[in-house]
């Protein structure tokens, strides 16, 4: 007898973040799947454009899928990186059969943009050790212009939201949103709404905090993110 293929899922990092950043969620995740964890856009050693907005997040997101042949995925999102994952739920759902994030975050109102623009100011990140962490993520590119490209993005974010309430309620395939009571970014307040804006989510929180990924409890995400799989392949299995 062959084998069964495992079904594939696409990972995508947070804002200044990096494919090889998501690496212990990916190893978790071969039990169940083939993780397929991209650089976005002006990422992780890529080319930053000129300009960086969600809609060309997105296609290049799909176009790297296209490369790679995968005509249909699961997606999971990190931080700004799930905001992206439900914007592409959005606009390209025949592509994906569910979508999991984790502190995906959809209020961009004038506090979270204050606290953005903080923890993205040059001279802030240059005084600590997290600017060498940065060069090395995004070399050969200068890592000060990928954070002023993501800064330029986040400041039209709350004149220009990527998804409305509508937008989110017409995302029907299967959601899984991991949250946490103590997130710094994402308030648990938050992450409830938009569980309750998806009609077909499942929310699901911890305790602690989701930033940075090494806090939070992957191996236990990773096994939720396996059955959450599994029921949607049987219920497609069943379906046919």
């Amino acid at each position: 007898m062959h084998a069964v293929a495992k079904p594939s899922i696409v990972i995508l990092h947070g804002a200044n973040g990096t494919a090889a950043i998501m690496q212990p969620l990916v190893d978790q995740l071969r039990a169940c799947a083939e993780p397929v964890a991209l650089n976005l856009l002006g990422h992780g050693g890529r080319e930053v454009p000129a300009r960086v907005t969600f809609e060309l997040l997105a296609a290049d997101v799909i176009a790297q899928m296209d490369a790679q042949h995968l005509k249909r995925a699961y997606l999971f999102g990190f931080s700004t990186g799930g905001t992206l994952a439900l914007f592409l739920a959005r606009h390209f759902p025949e592509r994906f059969f569910g979508v999991t994030t984790l502190a995906a975050k959809f209020v961009f109102d004038k506090r979270t943009l204050a606290h953005w623009m903080y923890l993205t100011e040059l001279h802030r990140l240059e005084r600590t050790k997290r600017a060498e962490a940065l060069a090395v993520d995004h070399h050969p590119q200068d890592w000060k212009e990928v954070t002023l490209a993501i800064r330029a993005t986040f400041l039209e974010l709350e004149k220009n939201p990527p998804l409305s309430e509508t937008d989110l309620r017409a995302i029907s395939m299967p959601a899984l949103l991991f949250f946490s009571n103590e997130d710094q970014i994402v308030p648990a307040q938050e992450s409830a709404a938009l569980g309750r804006l998806l009609p077909n989510a499942k929310p699901v929180m911890f305790h602690g905090q989701c930033h940075p990924l090494a806090v939070v409890p992957i191996p236990a995400m990773a096994k939720a993110i396996c059955n959450w799989i599994a029921d949607i392949e049987k219920a497609n299995a069943a379906s046919l």
